[in-house]
Parts: C-alpha cells; sequence; structure tokens
C-alpha cells in the first residue's frame, strides 16, 4: 500500500495581552526568579514573568506572566491502544498557557502528529480507510489548507463547547511557509521534498 503520512505543525494563539511599563517588560533572571523593574508614575504595571516547569516530567522550562498556569504538558501515545506505531515514536506535547481557570486569554500548543490521506492508496480508493478511520496509528484524513486545519480540527479540539462561532478573517501566509521550508530544507538537505502552509484564523 502506497504510505502518504503528514504531519500539521501549529501553535494556537488564542489571545494575548499583557501590559508593560514605558521602561520595557520586566526580565526574568537566570535562576529562575522574576526580576522586576520599578514603574514610573503614572506608567502602567509592568508585566513580570516567572519560571514555570513543563507540568508532567519537567522536561523544559517556560517564561509565562505572573498568575497564569500552565495545563497539559508531555504526553506518550500507546501504540496497541492507538491502532498502530506511527505517533508512538516521540513523546508528544499539549500545552495551554492560561491567564485564568476558563482560557480567557490563552496560547494553546497542541501535538505534533502525523495524518494519512488514503486517497492515492488502492486501499483508500476501494473505501477500506475512509476519514477518520485509523492506519497504522495515523487518523485518516485528507490534507487541508491550514485555514480549514485550523477551522475543521484545532478549534474544535480547543474549544469543543463553542457555538455560534463566526469567521472575521482568514490570512494565508506564504513568506511564513516558505521561509519554515527553506529551514528544514537547510537541516534535512535536498533528499526530500515537503510542503508547507501556513495561515492565521480570526473568529468571534
Amino acid at each position: 500500500m502506497m504510505c502518504r503520512p503528514f504531519r500539521w505543525y501549529f501553535l494556537l494563539l488564542v489571545t494575548v495581552g499583557c501590559s508593560r511599563s514605558n521602561e520595557g517588560t520586566a526580565a526574568q533572571d537566570a535562576g529562575g526568579g522574576a526580576g522586576e523593574r520599578s514603574a514610573q508614575p503614572g506608567a502602567a504595571a509592568a508585566c513580570v514573568f516567572t519560571r514555570q516547569s513543563e507540568p508532567r516530567e519537567n522536561a523544559f522550562t517556560i517564561l509565562v506572566p505572573r498568575g497564569w498556569t500552565l495545563e497539559g504538558g508531555i504526553f506518550r501515545v500507546d501504540p496497541t491502544a492507538a491502532g498502530g506505531p506511527a505517533n508512538a515514536i516521540e513523546a508528544k506535547l499539549d500545552l495551554a498557557v492560561k491567564k485564568d481557570a476558563a482560557g480567557t486569554v490563552m496560547i494553546r500548543s497542541l501535538p505534533d502528529l502525523l495524518y494519512f490521506d488514503a486517497r492515492r492508496s488502492p486501499a483508500g480508493q476501494m473505501g477500506l480507510f475512509p476519514p477518520g478511520s485509523t492506519y497504522q496509528g495515523m487518523t485518516v484524513w485528507p490534507v487541508l489548507t491550514a485555514d480549514e486545519f485550523l477551522l475543521q480540527v484545532v478549534l474544535p479540539k480547543a474549544h469543543p463547547g463553542a457555538a455560534g462561532l463566526r469567521v472575521v478573517e482568514r490570512k494565508k501566509h506564504p513568506e511564513t511557509a516558505h521561509g519554515y521550508g527553506q529551514r528544514v530544507q537547510a537541516m534535512m538537505g535536498q533528499t526530500m521534498t515537503f510542503t508547507y502552509d501556513a495561515a492565521t484564523v480570526t473568529v468571534t
């Protein structure tokens, strides 16, 4: 069978807001403690960052605004439960940086997963692997554009209870996709060719 795995990389930015002083943001020292510059009279309060560890395995640390929390973290796919080994080779990261429990301001990093486009495989053409089924541990799904993937896959996962959404803007970012592709090619050489797409979607 012709195997056509592919993967999407993305960081879902819900919204980010942090007030800054006129002198700039506060710095995080190398030891992990938060530093704070004294605000000038009449200036907005400084945005202070604290260093927090990835919650599940302490795999890394990240600077987040003081009072914000981390939710989720590293997880590992069980190939026997997933129906195959494709997504069990490396650890995955599903991490939210949240201002409050409701996530009114949140940055969400979703895991890097392999999917399988069965449309060009003989078994797929016979209907043996319809969209949503599993092949070697990969969800069978046709390749989508970046904005389609954000709306059809990412948004329902990040906000499963959302209703009445209206798309305000879809914007392609070909320069981002091209730049990322150039960096990957520089690291891997010219032996393999990949296609990239990048977009932002604003909804209300």
